[in-house]
């Protein structure tokens, strides 16, 4: 028998190894899927759309709790990709580029871990929740970083924090260790977070949640009862409803909507 002779193309070496399921475990990658950013142990990689590791960035002697990345509105610009990382340090990272990143900042959120990290893209704010219990926001413009609103204390620990994606909506979603999701509504002119109350209906842990592509007021919730819930929420007020539920036979720990 003859014996056919491959040759080795292209080769993908690990790129994808999270330390945890939490925020840190989450991928985040580019509108146009060119470049993904991975938690890789105790740090993450850029990879291109083939699976080539372009960059690597590792903390031997950190954790990496969280990470959010957003695309800079100048695209082909080389500062493409903006990338925070929260740590077990306490540090809050900003790293920047395309195939080549950089550190850009570090700055430290006093002694509390970084637990979960998110960035309204368009608005130049990043949210921060924190082992002390405590949400926090800073406007990062120019290469500055400064606080933009006063510690607000949650009241239990939120492993997660989410910002509203479309730029008419400043609000923030935060949810941990528990069944709701606490909804709070940013004042740019005043720097005030004002709590606009909870959405409550899981009967168990909320895992995750999602953004209807078009209509704003809807957002969707999972959590380990096997339950979606579709919400209706105000932009103004504390009015909030249930609109559908999808009752599935397993848990979910991610959650999208496909446009």
């Amino acid at each position: 028998h003859l014996k056919t002779v491959y040759e080795v193309k292209h080769s993908i070496k690990p790129f994808f190894a999270p330390k945890s399921k939490g925020p840190a475990g989450r991928l985040a990658h580019t509108k146009d899927g060119q470049f993904l950013v991975c938690p890789f142990h105790n740090g993450f990689t850029i990879v291109d759309s083939e699976g080539c590791v372009l960059s690597k960035i590792e903390e031997i002697q950190d954790t990496l709790l969280s990470l959010c990345m957003f695309e800079s509105e100048n695209i082909s610009g080389i500062n493409r990709i903006q990338i925070f990382t929260g740590w077990q340090s306490s540090l809050i990272r900003h790293h920047a580029g395309g195939e080549d990143i950089k550190l850009m900042k570090t700055w430290k959120v006093q002694t509390c871990l970084v637990l979960s990290l998110d960035y309204a893209n368009g608005r130049n704010l990043l949210a921060a929740t924190n082992s002390d219990h405590k949400l926090r926001i800073w406007e990062v413009k120019d290469e500055t970083y400064k606080p933009a609103a006063a510690d607000t204390q949650l009241g239990s620990l939120s492993h997660c924090v989410r910002w509203h994606p479309h730029p008419e909506w400043f609000h923030l979603f935060t949810w941990g260790s528990f069944r709701e999701l606490a909804v709070w509504r940013y004042n740019e002119g005043g720097g005030k977070l004002q709590n606009l109350g909870k959405l409550e209906g899981h009967l168990n842990l909320l895992t995750d949640i999602t953004f209807h592509p078009f209509s704003p007021n809807l957002i969707y919730t999972a959590g380990r009862d096997g339950v979606i819930i579709e919400w209706e929420i105000s932009k103004d007020t504390s009015v909030h409803s249930k609109s559908r539920l999808i009752t599935l036979q397993h848990s979910l720990d991610v959650l999208c909507v496909a446009t």
